[in-house]
């Protein structure tokens, strides 16, 4: 049998930069090896044996040894004192996954891909700095009455060692943080006034600490200042504070959003599909990804239990849930091979769609994008690419195509009405000539003069949060107070200015709608992914102002405490008035045959807009085309219907989109 070994770095978050290097920055390596031990694991089996005979407390030690080798003078302790500096350095095994392809020849290719990453952990804020992700691929040639079975255990050891190898000589290399600086240059009461905003890197929910180990939490950035609170300790002006980033600032307005994954490919983990696109996305797009590990109190625990740490009288998971999240839905490839007309090759094909949606904590959509990939192979004798190995790819090259759509969402804007009444908890503002959302959350300013650097000049400090109430169209609007930000100034006056985030896009009216199901199949076949579909033209259409309320459960325990999260996702969903449920009717007709054979295929989609359980309206469109063409003796009757469902799904979103366009509101 012969073996080798195909490592691949498909994505380091962290790049060299020019900026001042954190020489101060340390870590610490973590003894522990981190992976999905539950019942419903997606890791391989083989893979879990093996690391059962490996000992995972073996591996442990040499991860922590290796670790520890490798960073050398960086590495360091992690007590009281030094957890504002010092990053946890953990590895996770993220995918492991084997499979065989049989060559025709007695003999059988054997795979195995091993996915592992390295995170870096401010194990008090939660905050994972970073990770270094890398993907071995193990071949081996292995004759058909072999134990196959022993054979991939042994792959998987030998492809864990190059992926320890590699993740330990990448990690110092990478490790290079930068250090974002700014100094306190006044105070109004309680707030404190920073001489940098977000074109320099900071952005709210930050925290930041002086070289006395004060600590200030960042409660709104502006443009070249930023508005703070004391978090611990006592500070005085001129006080210097930092925080540490994995890369240089963009100058950009970057809003804090989370991957979460509602819909996975069979075979695959929430965790490792949403690291991936996480990687993915990186700074492609104006927004800031918050990594998430929802292994954080088992990672803390560890840290806890490991010699010489001090940590039991400091509190965890200090750090602001993020404003945004990312829904992302990957249904399975649709694959299909089909004969040729030469007997001995075939043709496979593999169509993989991945669908992202921006949600913000009323739940509504703001954004959609989809990735797609296609990938077709000649198969000749039987020899080629497996199907297993094929799909992992157009999974990942979806996911890459959907962040760079995802990019396009735009930059982020801040929107500014002002207040014209206020009264107790409630006030109003002047929204003529804008559109908000039910319930939108934003935030109410007061103008001030602060010194900023070394001038003094009128400023906006934060008041209190707030949100849109009962929001009609018409000026003024009401607004809803929320909880306070300057406890010691929280009173509205006229005047003051209510800010939301505009991002995204815009609505073509302020009615409110939801894609809602159950489908209505009235066909003989159904349309894959259907949901997701119309859902995504319909954020790419944007009739009204959607809303996603099915997405809420996505964030339960995966925002929160055990991930490192000071509280749980904001959720504050309003009622939404109209649901969009979609209605197929595809029928595929008989088999008509020449050189190829081809079916007719009639596809009609129908919109019905509900309010309630009334139907107010209905939009349908309707299309008649031929199927892909097929030698019918060369195709096996199973393959045919995913090659049908590849062509209908094609012509699925061309109808929705012509619908979506016609769908109108009543103008009550």
């Amino acid at each position: 049998m012969s073996r080798y070994l195909k490592p691949l770095l498909w994505l380091a978050c962290i790049v060299p930069v020019t900026a001042l290097a954190a020489q101060e920055a340390k870590v610490f390596p973590v003894q522990g090896f981190f992976y999905d031990v539950r019942s419903d694991s997606k890791l391989d089996p083989l893979f879990r044996e093996q690391l059962v005979q490996q000992s995972v407390a073996s591996l442990s030690q040499r991860v922590y040894d290796e670790l520890t080798q490798a960073f050398g003078p960086r590495a360091g302790k992690l007590d009281q004192r030094t957890a504002g500096n010092t990053f946890a350095v953990s590895f996770h095994v993220t995918r492991a996954n084997s499979f065989s392809v049989d060559k025709g020849n007695s003999n059988s290719d054997l795979v195995v891909t091993l996915t592992g990453s390295i995170y870096f952990t401010n194990v008090i804020s939660g905050e994972i700095l970073t990770t270094i992700s890398r993907t071995v691929i193990s071949r081996a040639v292995a004759a058909n009455q072999a134990d196959l079975n022993a054979e991939r255990r042994e792959l998987f050891k030998q492809a864990l060692d190059t992926l320890i190898q590699d993740l330990v000589t990448e990690a110092p290399k990478q490790f290079q943080p930068v250090v974002i600086e700014t100094r306190l240059t006044d105070r109004a009461g309680e707030l404190l006034i920073l001489d940098a905003g977000y074109r320099q890197g900071l952005a709210a929910g930050d925290r930041i600490e002086d070289s006395a180990d004060n600590l200030l939490e960042i409660v709104y950035a502006a443009e070249n200042y930023s508005v703070g609170k004391t978090v611990l300790g006592s500070v005085s002006l001129g006080g210097q504070f930092q925080k540490f980033s994995a890369h240089a600032a963009t100058g950009k307005d970057r809003p804090r959003v989370a991957v979460l994954v509602e819909k996975l490919p069979t075979g695959y983990a929430k965790d490792y599909v949403a690291r991936l696109f996480a990687e993915l996305l990186g700074d492609a797009a104006p927004l800031s990804v918050v990594q998430i590990n929802t292994g954080f109190t088992q990672l803390l625990q560890t840290v806890r239990e490991q010699d010489g740490v001090e940590l039991s009288a400091m509190k965890s998971a200090e750090r602001r849930p993020p404003g945004f999240i990312v829904r992302l839905r990957v249904p399975d490839t649709v694959y299909y091979e089909a004969g040729t007309n030469l007997d001995f090759e075939k043709q496979r094909r593999y169509e993989t769609r991945a669908f992202a949606d921006v949600i913000d904590s009323s739940g509504r959509i703001i954004h959609t994008a989809t990735g797609i990939d296609v990938i077709t192979d000649k198969i000749v004798r039987g020899v080629g690419a497996g199907p297993e190995e094929r799909t992992e790819v157009g999974i990942k090259n979806a996911l890459t195509d959907l962040a760079k759509k995802l990019a396009q969402i735009g930059e982020l804007k801040r929107d500014r009405a002002e207040i014209v009444a206020s009264s107790d908890q409630s006030h109003q503002i002047n929204s003529q000539g804008r559109v908000y959302a039910e319930r939108q959350q934003g935030v109410i300013l007061r103008k001030a003069k602060a010194r900023v650097g070394k001038e003094t000049r009128e400023i906006l400090l934060p008041t209190t949060e707030a949100s849109i109430d009962g929001y009609t169209g018409q000026s003024p609007t009401t607004l809803l107070q929320g909880l306070p930000i300057d406890t010691g100034h929280n009173k509205v006056a006229v005047g003051d200015l209510f800010e939301v985030p505009r991002l995204g896009t815009p609505a073509r009216s302020a009615a409110s709608l939801a894609a809602c199901g159950p489908i209505e199949t009235l066909g003989n076949t159904r349309t894959p992914a259907l949901m997701e579909l119309a859902g995504s033209v319909l954020g790419q259409k944007m009739p009204g102002m959607l809303y996603a309320p099915d997405a809420k459960p996505l964030t339960d325990g995966v925002i929160g405490l055990a991930s490192g999260f000071s509280a749980a996702f904001p959720w504050n969903l309003p009622p939404v008035t109209y649901c969009i449920q979609p209605v197929e009717r595809v029928n595929i007709g008989d088999e008509q045959c020449g050189a190829q054979c081809e079916r007719p295929i009639v596809s009609r989609y129908t919109l019905r807009i509900k309010k309630g359980d009334e139907v107010i309206n209905r939009v349908a469109f309707e299309s008649q085309f031929k199927s892909t063409g097929y030698y019918v003796k060369s195709t096996a009757p199973d393959q045919l219907k995913s090659l049908f469902d590849a062509d209908v799904l094609d012509e699925a979103r061309g109808l929705l989109e012509k619908a979506v366009e016609k769908i109108s509101f009543p103008s009550n």
